[in-house]
């Protein structure tokens, strides 16, 4: 019924990201399902349509949210799209082993926070038909190259039905938000019961997080609303809405060398992609050992209750 309706209301052939979403998306303030015009029949909501689908009000977008979009915006030519740096190298590599942390789930994937899309790629590559979203349209236009579709909306007021999704995933999102809390409960709304949560944030080491703002003062897309967490708080905020199974750190040294390196010129003829994956490899060599309990980065396997 979505679809029909979809074609009737748009000209043109229906995208295969339409097809994707029309069965998904709902009103982001009554929840009632619309078509991909984003014009609610129910509350008189509208979203802009456009090259993928846009639910953000923007009178209701707060200073931090665009100071964090613009910081975004700078990051996508800076560090995830461009390929001098080695941190992109290691955002697209790194995320192979995320079906994997995941449980490997099939069906209606949702990349939450997605960013440029590498996460939920790796979901793709696995078979998975992934939907992102993100704040950020810079993010965005390059994600929607790289996912069956993507949506720009506010985390904490997801623009889909309930229980529409299969699995979330959330790599190095929650530490970007005012509100984590309830982008979770919007998840967990979202999710089919039994669905599994995937979430990834660096880890608070007290003694590291003065080096960092000190280190990256003068880099823009590293804002002060950046936000670290420990095992324990981390656990707990995702224990809030779901059923924690796993809690990991990983990577204890490699994922520094790659973006202390990035803050500093590299020989150009340093082949950066070798030069990552070698980090890689012996990083995953390091996550077999218990040096892996002093890893940077945190992740969660959760799932929401039957």
């Amino acid at each position: 019924m979505h679809t029909e309706k979809l074609r009737s209301e748009r000209a043109g052939p229906v995208s295969s990201a339409d097809r994707v979403l029309a069965p998904l998306v709902a009103c982001p303030a009554c929840r009632l399902p619309i078509a991909l015009d984003l014009r609610c029949t129910g509350c008189g909501w509208h979203g802009v349509p456009g090259a993928f689908p846009d639910f953000v009000a923007e009178r209701e977008v707060s200073d931090a949210e665009k100071a964090e979009m613009a910081a975004q915006s700078r990051a996508v030519v800076d560090y995830y799209e461009n390929e001098e740096k080695l941190s992109c190298h290691w955002d697209r590599m790194s995320a192979a082993d995320l079906p994997g942390l995941a449980g490997s789930p099939s069906g209606i994937v949702l990349d939450l926070g997605c960013g440029t899309g590498s996460a939920g790629a790796a979901f793709h590559a696995s078979g998975a038909t992934v939907v992102g979203a993100d704040l950020s349209p810079a993010c965005l236009d390059v994600a929607r190259t790289r996912l069956d579709a993507v949506v720009r909306c506010n985390a904490s007021h997801l623009p889909f039905r309930d229980d529409a999704f299969d699995a979330v995933i959330a790599r190095g999102a929650l530490h970007h938000l005012e509100r984590p809390e309830e982008a979770l409960a919007e998840a967990k709304r979202v999710m089919r019961p039994g669905a599994t949560l995937l979430v990834l944030d660096p880890r608070e080491f007290k003694w590291l997080e003065p080096i960092k703002h000190f280190i990256r003062q003068s880099d823009d897309s590293f804002t002060d609303d950046h936000h670290a967490y420990s095992v324990a708080e981390y656990r707990a905020l995702i224990a809030r809405e779901f059923d924690v199974e796993d809690v990991q750190t990983m990577h204890p040294f490699a994922i520094l060398i790659t973006v202390g390196l990035d803050l500093f010129p590299l020989p150009r003829a340093l082949p950066k992609r070798a030069f990552t994956r070698r980090l890689l490899s012996f990083e995953s060599s390091l996550n077999k050992t218990p040096l892996r309990s002093f890893g940077h980065l945190l992740s969660v396997r959760a799932r929401k209750r039957a």
